[in-house]
């Protein structure tokens, strides 16, 4: 594949995740607001969830060479890079007073997430 070939993907794959993590931004708000998450929420977070998992099941064994490769390889690593962002968030400014555990559970789970980004790109 020559670079002119991964943009495409790539930034299709940016754009979807800029949106999707703004409807996730907005459904967080109204959980916070109503103490419990809206429906859209939780089926949208399953079914971006179930469309990762299917693919890196379906695609284990097998050579990316597609731009749907590129693509979804994108889209998945831009999630995990956002959960990082907001488990870090999450730990140092959103739960500022709450016990000390909360926040340490946080901390550690974007600690976890970015060692396994970590150790995929030095594992390649």
């Amino acid at each position: 594949m020559t670079l002119a070939t991964l943009y495409p993907p790539m930034a299709a794959a940016t754009i979807l995740n800029v949106f999707l993590f703004a409807l996730a931004w907005k459904g967080t708000q109204i959980e916070k607001r109503d103490g419990e998450p809206p429906w859209s929420l939780v089926l949208g977070l399953l079914a971006y969830l179930g469309a990762l998992g299917a693919f890196v099941y379906f695609s284990l064994n097998r050579p990316l060479v597609s731009g749907f490769d590129v693509f979804m390889v994108a889209f998945g690593a831009q999630a995990m890079g956002g959960a990082i962002v907001h488990a870090l968030l999450h730990a140092f400014i959103f739960s500022r007073g709450q016990r000390k555990a909360d926040r340490a559970f946080a901390f550690v789970g974007a600690l976890f997430l970015a060692g396994i980004m970590v150790a995929g790109v030095l594992g390649t």
